[in-house]
């Protein structure tokens, strides 16, 4: 490959490809927003831009480069053309992507070499020089799909589909054409795994060649559901139909499954229990960056024998919460603490459901101490977390300290 690359950013990914590129002599460059010069000259020395996954895609600078017929691909493409693996599995979806990903990885390792890599934190590059896997399983964002020409999976699965990342796609069919390109590539012999009761993914399933296996909820065993009480919730039944899919597909033994599926903990800060004391439940789920994913939490939290207290908001951006409406039956008081605090509050006061905005986490875990007795405290944003934190890590991480300093006084 003669070819000169301009690295767009330099977030995890591009970091990665960078010191890949270096390694292998290839020719590239580096650019950033912040850098002076001529963008007519730069532009005009390079062959392709490799775009950082959460970098706008209609900025000047990209612009002029469509003006050009620039090639503007993402690591994800790029990865594939230099690495083009037969077993692929990409996870994409809204909502549950991670917590798929590692479930899918652990059942697949019980007879399988497996790497993981893509959104879920582990660069695509940071693997490409270790020797083969059997299997890849690829975390796949919207943002990463977006910029995907000849991507090939051989399985590809579509977790479910709301309207999310829309500061950056702009509009809700932009959103789901990004999405849908994990379906450009497949043929007669891959696979295509997505929710069965989502209407748009539905007909998606109809218009690809690939072989399709839709999910529901109704078809899942019981007794899967009983072997690991800590997934709770709708969305982690949905969690254990692909990964039942993916162990028949691949052959995985039912004692292995079942082996995995019993010790399986949720990734961190995604329904995580951090707390259980003197009559008080703490889930920390500052994963959930949008309703959809609150709206799982607040389903899972529909049989505590306890009250809900909800602690909600982040990042201001238009969300529309009236489709939690249905599923605060239990909650007793809600704590908006974001920058986005009113626009839960239509939906609230539908409800009838008390609450109050508070700036300050102390505070509020002080006040519910001191006001309930016992509780299921949920800690679901909801949001995004740029408000305040660099990330829902970050967020999840001070909500953690913060608990353990007010309730360990």
């Amino acid at each position: 490959m003669n070819k000169k690359y301009l690295l767009y950013g330099m977030g995890i990914a591009n970091r990665a490809v960078y010191q890949f590129m270096l390694k292998r002599g290839i020719w590239v460059k580096v650019y950033t927003d912040g850098d002076s010069g001529d963008w007519e000259k730069v532009l005009d020395n390079v062959d392709i831009i490799i775009k950082s996954p959460g970098i706008f895609p209609y900025t000047p600078f990209l612009k002029l480069a469509r003006e050009k017929n620039k090639e503007i691909i993402g690591d994800l493409e790029l990865f594939y053309r230099f690495k083009p693996l037969k077993n692929i599995i990409c996870v994409t979806g809204t909502n549950g992507k991670t917590t798929v990903c590692c479930l899918l990885h652990q059942i697949l390792q019980t007879q399988y070499r497996v790497f993981l890599g893509g959104n879920i934190g582990i660069p695509l590059f940071s693997i490409i020089d270790c020797d083969e896997p059997d299997i890849l399983i690829i975390e796949a964002s919207s943002y990463m799909l977006d910029n995907t020409v000849s991507f090939h999976p051989r399985v590809a699965i579509l977790l479910n589909l709301f309207p999310n990342h829309l500061d950056y796609h702009e509009t809700w069919n932009n959103y789901c054409h990004a999405k849908k390109k994990i379906l450009t590539n497949l043929t007669e012999e891959d696979y295509f795994i997505y929710n069965g009761q989502d209407i748009v993914l539905n007909t998606w399933a109809k218009e690809t060649i690939a072989k399709t296996l839709p999910f529901a909820l109704e078809t899942l065993d019981e007794e899967l559901l009983s072997i690991n009480a800590g997934l709770i919730g709708q969305h982690n039944k949905a969690n254990i139909q692909v990964a039942k899919t993916i162990a028949k597909l691949f052959s995985v033994n039912d004692c292995d499954f079942s082996k995995v599926l019993k010790e399986f903990s949720l990734p961190q800060f995604r329904l995580e229990k951090i707390w259980d004391k003197n009559g008080l439940v703490i889930y920390n789920d500052s994963k959930a960056t949008n309703p959809l994913a609150s709206k799982a939490a607040l389903e899972a939290m529909a049989n505590s024998k306890e009250k809900v207290i909800w602690i909600a908001g982040g990042k201001k951006r238009g969300d529309d919460y009236s489709l939690l409406k249905d599923y605060l039956m239990n909650v007793q008081m809600v704590y908006l603490w974001g920058e986005n605090a009113e626009e839960f509050i239509p939906v609230l006061r539908e409800q009838k459901i008390d609450y109050d905005v508070n700036a300050d986490l102390e505070k509020i875990l002080t006040d519910i101490i001191n006001n309930h007795s016992q509780a299921v405290i949920l800690f679901s944003p909801g949001a995004q977390s740029f408000d305040r934190f660099a990330s829902f890590e970050e967020r999840g991480e001070y909500f953690n300290k913060t608990v353990q300093k007010i309730f360990s006084l």
